[in-house]
């Protein structure tokens, strides 16, 4: 099931002769003040190395700027809640990121619920330009003299194995499963800097519980369960902070860039109550409640269980984004300032 985080989507198919279609996307994404993105993808689709089943070339690209905190001194040891040394503004920082990708996409399963195959495989090289932006003095990666303080170049090959049989329906109840399987691997004989092995999994299921109306066009009372457990280790002689920090897992309730380890797991559910759709269909509130539960390993002396539950009220536009604010308190762990309870907060978010 395929769930960007964008606000605006333009896409384009192109007939070429011989039954080859290139499909373009554009995508973009943004969040107030702090983060925006663009992503471009251009595939060729149609090739038919495998009867009835799709095959792909693509190309991409990505831009991206945001700030992020690094949870670390200058001798790579984490900051702790009880040290009371901790200073946000010290460890914020605000970096610009570029990414290309290349590669091949071969279909294994027919599709499902979805117009795409169920189960893909995908082998790219995947390659980026990281560089820290405006005042990094006094900053982990200032501190520690890393290369992403003044920019580098990271090359990387990636194989993947996607799964995909989960889908929405126009009340945004959702039912079905996907997965993925992610090998990444930059080799030293590439990079000028990195060294590293990444290996990530992660599933989601969706189980419809209740729909009052589910043959009219706007949703009155609905209800199902959502469901998210993943897995990343990483490993390697010269490992990029950013790779660190890009660990795709769902915690709430605490400041989840303090977790960059080398181990990191997560399991979620979500219990999803639509309410009655506004004006349109494709404007539908919501509530939610949820349960978090994580376990990060890095060394002996930084490891630990994490355990949170909140609340959320939203508004759901277009089944892309929801606007509204949520509540959560931990239950395992502390925030940077010692409280395990985060009052409401007004936001921009996405379901997994």
């Amino acid at each position: 099931m395929k769930r960007n985080r964008v606000l605006a989507i333009l896409s384009l198919a192109i007939l070429i002769p011989g039954s080859i279609v290139a499909q373009a996307d554009l995508n973009f994404s943004f969040a107030p003040s702090d983060f925006w993105a663009a992503e471009f993808q251009l595939g060729l689709s149609g090739l038919d190395v495998l009867p009835g089943l799709d095959s792909m070339v693509f190309v991409g690209g990505e831009v991206a700027y945001n700030g992020i905190p690094y949870y670390r001194r200058a001798d790579g040891s984490y900051y702790l809640p009880q040290d009371g040394d901790f200073s946000e503004d010290a460890v914020s920082v605000t970096r610009f990121r570029g990414n290309w990708n290349a590669g091949f996409q071969q279909g294994i399963l027919p599709p499902g619920r979805e117009e795409r195959d169920m189960l893909r495989a995908s082998l790219f090289y995947e390659g980026y330009y990281f560089t820290a932006t405006g005042d990094i003095s006094g900053s982990y990666l200032d501190a520690a003299g890393l290369p992403e303080g003044s920019g580098f170049v990271n090359h990387a090959l990636i194989a993947r194995l996607s799964f995909d049989d989960a889908a929405f329906d126009s009340h945004y109840v959702a039912s079905g499963l996907d997965a993925r399987i992610e090998l990444e691997y930059a080799p030293a004989g590439i990079n000028s800097y990195s060294d590293y092995f990444h290996a990530s999994f992660w599933v989601r299921s969706y189980l419809p519980i209740f729909d009052q109306t589910p043959d009219e066009p706007k949703n009155r009372l609905s209800l199902y369960l959502a469901n998210f457990a993943g897995v990343r280790y990483l490993d390697g002689s010269a490992i990029p902070v950013e790779e660190s920090y890009s660990n795709g897992l769902v915690f709430r309730g605490i400041e989840t860039q303090r977790f960059a380890t080398s181990l990191l797991a997560s399991v979620s559910t979500e219990l999803r109550l639509g309410l009655p759709a506004i004006i349109l269909p494709q404007i539908v509130p919501g509530v939610l409640l949820f349960t978090d539960a994580g376990y990060y390993f890095d060394n002996a002396d930084y490891q630990g269980f994490l355990l949170s539950h909140g609340a959320a009220v939203y508004l759901n536009i277009l089944g892309y984004v929801q606007i509204g604010g949520r509540i959560s308190v931990l239950s395992s762990g502390q925030k940077m300032d010692g409280a395990v309870l985060t009052p409401i907060e007004l936001m921009v978010f996405y379901q997994f």
